[in-house]
């Protein structure tokens, strides 16, 4: 009746959480990135050349 995960089949829900889950983990992923570069950016455009 029940089979352990090793053998189970992924059913199409199971890959369809997979994906949300990775699709949430890249938007956020590539959010960090963006927000790092924007403020990266920002404070070297507010900061005065020191040299």
């Amino acid at each position: 009746m029940f089979s352990p995960p090793t053998t189970k089949k992924a059913r199409p829900s199971d890959e369809a959480e997979n994906l949300a889950f990775l699709r949430n983990y890249c938007q956020s992923t590539i959010v960090e990135i963006i927000k790092l570069t924007l403020s990266k950016i920002y404070f070297v455009k507010t900061q005065p050349l020191q040299r």
